[in-house]
């Protein structure tokens, strides 16, 4: 797999299908009524456990988050020079 394809699998565009494939996430092309739509999309849904968090459900790369973390250390204060 080359990096183009690596980066489109990163954004969930497309994912590795096995054997060199790869897939389009065809949420991003149809969310039709059509029968053949719906049973194309719960075929991939199944094969990700219907996870709503992965392909094809999930578009676009994660979302970077920030976290506080408490060291237990005080806030450093400054002390003044005597002298």
């Amino acid at each position: 797999m080359n990096r183009a394809i690596g980066a489109l699998c990163g954004y969930k565009w497309v994912e590795k299908a096995g054997n060199g494939k790869i897939r389009l996430n065809v949420t991003l092309w149809f969310q039709g009524n059509s029968t053949t739509q719906h049973e194309v999309l719960a075929e991939i849904a199944s094969e990700h456990d219907h996870d709503p968090t992965a392909f094809p459900h999930d578009i676009g790369p994660e979302q970077p988050h920030q976290e506080e973390f408490d060291f237990g250390q005080d806030t450093y204060t400054r002390k003044k020079r005597t002298g």
